[in-house]
């Protein structure tokens, strides 16, 4: 999975993994928040799967990030 956490204080993001979520939900890709304070965004893809598949829920995760910043605030 990966961990967001707040770059000021370094404490758990999840309200940014929530919206991150959220985001990728709506572009069709599935992942999950776990992890004590939902700061953890799971990445669970099936065991078989294409390259394009792949490719396109990196590039979900990478434009999702980029738009929703530390503390959920969408930006970008």
């Amino acid at each position: 999975g990966v961990a967001l956490r707040d770059p000021a204080t370094g404490a758990p993001d999840g309200a940014r993994a929530a919206r991150v979520v959220e985001e990728m939900l709506e572009r069709g890709v599935l992942v999950l928040a776990a992890g004590e304070a939902g700061e953890v965004i799971e990445l669970t893809p099936p065991l078989v799967i294409e390259a394009g598949d792949l490719e396109r829920g990196v590039e979900t995760l990478a434009a999702a990030l980029g738009r929703v910043r530390p503390g959920g605030r969408d930006g970008g």
